[in-house]
C-alpha cells in the first residue's frame, strides 16, 4: 500500500464528512466509527509517520467528532494538530504532563481527552486500558489546582469523569483510588 493512495482515501472520506450536515453524512460517520476508525487512523500514522499523514488523520478525526458530537466540537483537535504526536502512547505521555500554563501542551491535552472520549463512546481503545487509566490519574494529579479552581471548562471535566469511570471499571485495579462520585465532587466544586 502506498501513502498517496491512503491519503487519497482519507481525503475522500474527509470530503464527505465536511459536507453540510445531513442524515447521510451522520450515517457515514457512524459507519466509520463502527468500523474501528480511530484504531485504523492511528494504524495509518504508524505505517506512514509523515506530516502529511498526521495532518490528514487529525483533521479527519476532528471532522468526524464534529459530525458525531456537534458542530465545532472537534476544534480542539484542529487547534492542536501541529503539536500532536503520531503514536497513541506519546499521546498518553503528553496527557500526564503538567501544563504550567503552556498553551501548546494544554491544547494537546484537550485534544487528547476529546479523542479518547469520542473513541470510548464507540468502544474503541487506542492503548492498553491500564496505561490510559494511569495517564488520566496523572492528568488529574498534576492539574488538580485547575480542576478545583474552575479553570477547567465543564465539558473537559465531564469527559474526564466519563473516561476515568470507564477505564477504572475496565482495569478493575485493586489499589485504592477515589470513587467516580468523589471524582465528580472534586472536579465540579
Amino acid at each position: 500500500m502506498e501513502e498517496e493512495i491512503v491519503l487519497g482515501v482519507l481525503e475522500t472520506f474527509h470530503g464527505i464528512l465536511i459536507q453540510d450536515s445531513d442524515n447521510h453524512v451522520r450515517e457515514f460517520a457512524k459507519t466509520l466509527v463502527s468500523s474501528t476508525w480511530f484504531s485504523l487512523s492511528f494504524g495509518c500514522l504508524g505505517l506512514f509517520p509523515t506530516e502529511k499523514m498526521k495532518w490528514r488523520v487529525y483533521l479527519m478525526l476532528s471532522s468526524l467528532v464534529d459530525v458525531l458530537l456537534g458542530t465545532d466540537t472537534g476544534q480542539p483537535i484542529r487547534d492542536a494538530t501541529s503539536y500532536l504526536p503520531s503514536d497513541p502512547i506519546d499521546l498518553l505521555f503528553l496527557l500526564g504532563q503538567k501544563d504550567s500554563h503552556n498553551l501548546e501542551l494544554s491544547s494537546c491535552q484537550s485534544a487528547i481527552l476529546l479523542i479518547l472520549y469520542t473513541s470510548s463512546l464507540y468502544d474503541e481503545r487506542l492503548a492498553d486500558d491500564k496505561l490510559v487509566l494511569a495517564s488520566l490519574e496523572q492528568y488529574i494529579l498534576v492539574n488538580s489546582t485547575d480542576l478545583q479552581s474552575g479553570a477547567t471548562d465543564s465539558f473537559t471535566k465531564m469527559m474526564l469523569v466519563h473516561l476515568y469511570g470507564l477505564y477504572r471499571g475496565l482495569t478493575k485495579v485493586s489499589y485504592e483510588i477515589p470513587s467516580v462520585q468523589k471524582l465528580k465532587e472534586y472536579c465540579f466544586r
